[in-house]
Order: structure tokens, then C-alpha cells, then sequence
């Protein structure tokens, strides 16, 4: 269930500051609610939750989940350029492969 997805993911924003690696656990969290919210067919809260989770990765050098969160935004908002600069950090990190992004139902 997509919506109670999102509702737990967020319910964990305030307790992530709490926590050593925070600004990790907020990009990763903020990847979560956008593609949730994409899936539930809100795109602009979707972008919005994933330009918060670049910003909170690139805040706190997170260079993994930058990519992450920039391949999301290259696959789901169909942005070659950012999915191409996605590919650029995961292969200087030497990640080989990465999960493709769940897909809205046709």
C-alpha cells in the first residue's frame, strides 16, 4: 500500500536527526516519500521530496545517495541528462548495478 508507505517513511523524519548519519537516513527518506508519491500519481510533491533528498545528500557529501536520488529523477520524470549524472557518480563509486525504479501501474 503505497499511501501507508509514505505515512511510515515520514512518521520517521523527526527521529532521524537523532541519529548518527541523519543527513544519509533523511536523503534516503526523502527518496522514499518522492517515489511513493510518483507511484501515487503526485508529481509535484514527488520532485519536491526528491530535490529534498538531493539537497540533504549533497549537504552532508552523501555521493551514493545523490545518485540514487538522481536516478530516480532520470528514470521516473524521464530526464536523460540527470540519469547520465546519476551513472557518472555510481560508476566513480564503483557500483556496477542499481535496482531499477518501481514504474506507475499502465
Amino acid at each position: 500500500d503505497i499511501e501507508a508507505s509514505e505515512r511510515e517513511a515520514g512518521a520517521l523524519f523527526p527521529d532521524a536527526g537523532a541519529l548518527d548519519g541523519a543527513g544519509v537516513l533523511e536523503a534516503s527518506l526523502h527518496r522514499i516519500v518522492g517515489v511513493s508519491a510518483w507511484l501515487s500519481g503526485d508529481q509535484g510533491r514527488a520532485r519536491d521530496a526528491l530535490h529534498a533528498s538531493l539537497d540533504r545528500a549533497r549537504a552532508v557529501g552523501a555521493a551514493y545517495e545523490e545518485a540514487l536520488s538522481l536516478h530516480v529523477l532520470g528514470e521516473l520524470a524521464g530526464e536523460p541528462e540527470t540519469a547520465s549524472a546519476a551513472a557518472t557518480i555510481l560508476s566513480r563509486l564503483g557500483v556496477v548495478e542499481i535496482r531499477a525504479t518501481p514504474q506507475p501501474a499502465s
